[in-house]
């Protein structure tokens, strides 16, 4: 499931609160028998579900490859003293062999990456990855029901598009990436419960969103929201809305039908007014 290098925004990943482990040692792709693959000092870092491996001098550039752990293996390497072998799972899987300098080091690092090959296969973070695109290893398996793509870097093409296939996704996160507008394909996604898409320079919301009839929760925090659609309205499962710091300048009046709201989050807008009958019919609040 490892796909050819990803490319990424140059910043220090290390600092990620989701690292695990890191450093530097001895790595070989592929197959140990393979002379001509030989063993090359790169870094390594655990972060999230994922191995990371990059080239010690071209960290900053912006390369790297992403070897996704759930569902794949951890394996001790005998013919080599302190040597892990990492794979992915799927039609595609990838190894990577990693030669640590201590067996301190063996044991930690298997001990954390045998706690991620272990994880739900329906479960992926790529969180803080710094990605620009969504990874071709992603689709692979397409049972996903929780996705995690928080702090990246997003934009809006049609390669979003392509999460529609996840037809049993029920948690999205795509928060603090560069989409700029709200993703439409994800209203096809009859399955979703929870969707958060806070800090993405979105203008509007589509009257489309009134078809993801399953939805609990909407996160819109941090955009620059001015209205919502009349579609809205249709969410009647919708039991928390978040629109803080937005540009409302008056509550909407579609949230009156949204006899299910129990909390709605609307901080940082430019209310002037607001009195009580605005909330009469949400007695759910």
């Amino acid at each position: 499931m490892l796909d050819e290098t990803t490319r990424w925004k140059p910043q220090s990943i290390e600092s990620s609160e989701r690292v695990q482990l890191s450093g530097t040692y001895n790595v070989r792709k592929g197959k140990l028998q393979l002379p001509v693959n030989r063993w090359t000092r790169r870094q390594v870092i655990l972060c999230g579900t994922c191995l990371i491996v990059s080239s010690v001098k071209q960290s900053q550039t912006g390369k790297m490859h992403i070897l996704p752990l759930i569902g794949g293996k951890v394996e001790e390497v005998k013919k080599h003293n302190h040597c892990l072998a990492f794979s992915s799972a799927g039609p595609q899987s990838q190894t990577y062999y990693v030669s640590f300098d201590s067996f301190t080091e063996h044991l930690r690092w298997h001990r954390h990456a045998a706690k991620m090959v272990s994880q739900r296969i329906n479960s992926v973070d790529l969180s803080c990855c710094s990605l620009e695109q969504l990874p071709p290893n992603l689709f692979y398996s397409l049972d996903l029901t929780h996705l995690n793509l928080k702090q990246n870097f997003l934009p809006a093409d049609q390669r979003l598009q392509q999460l529609q296939r996840f037809s049993r996704l029920r948690s999205l996160n795509l928060s603090n990436n560069h989409i700029g507008q709200f993703p439409a394909a994800i209203c096809d996604i009859a399955t979703l419960t929870e969707v958060n898409l806070s800090c993405n320079y979105l203008t509007c919301v589509p009257s489309s969103v009134g078809a993801m009839s399953n939805l609990q929760t909407l996160l819109l925090d941090g955009n620059s929201l001015e209205e919502l659609p009349a579609e809205l309205g249709s969410l009647q499962r919708l039991g928390y809305l978040g629109l803080s710091f937005n540009q409302f300048g008056h509550v909407p009046q579609v949230l009156e039908q949204l006899a299910s709201m129990e909390k709605l989050c609307m901080a940082g807008n430019s209310l002037e007014t607001l009195t009580l009958q605005n909330f009469r019919l949400l007695r759910s609040l």
